[in-house]
């Protein structure tokens, strides 16, 4: 299912916790991740859909269960964190080995679409 969003600037935590789920991170996609989340809002609610070939880090050391989703942003290979201690409804925050914003020279209000595949019929 293609999504389109609109890039929103996040309150700046993500990078922090990048940056503790990162060695977890790695493991599972392969790649070096850059230390920080592209925030797209979408239309729908996060917690109605149903994530295909998605991957599960388990809680460790008080931090929360992460779900991450393999998608496309602009066609790139991305990746969508859900954290199960979230306080983002309709927010994806999207990580990747680059920073989304310098590739794509994205600024708060522009539009994008990611692709992500997900089991929900809307």
């Amino acid at each position: 299912m293609i999504f389109e969003g609109v890039v929103k600037s996040g309150n700046k935590e993500g990078s922090k916790y990048i940056k503790i789920y990162k060695e977890k991170m790695k493991e599972i996609i392969k790649k070096d991740i850059y230390d920080g989340t592209l925030n797209v809002e979408i239309n729908s609610s996060i917690k109605k859909l149903k994530f295909k070939n998605c991957y599960i880090i388990d809680e460790f050391n008080g931090y929360g269960k992460v779900l991450i989703s393999p998608c496309k942003i602009n066609n790139l290979d991305a990746y969508i964190v859900l954290p199960e201690k979230t306080k983002h409804k309709n927010i994806f925050e999207i990580i990747s080995s680059y920073s989304l914003r310098e590739k794509f020279n994205l600024k708060d209000g522009d539009k994008v679409k990611i692709e992500v595949d997900i089991e929900n019929d809307f």
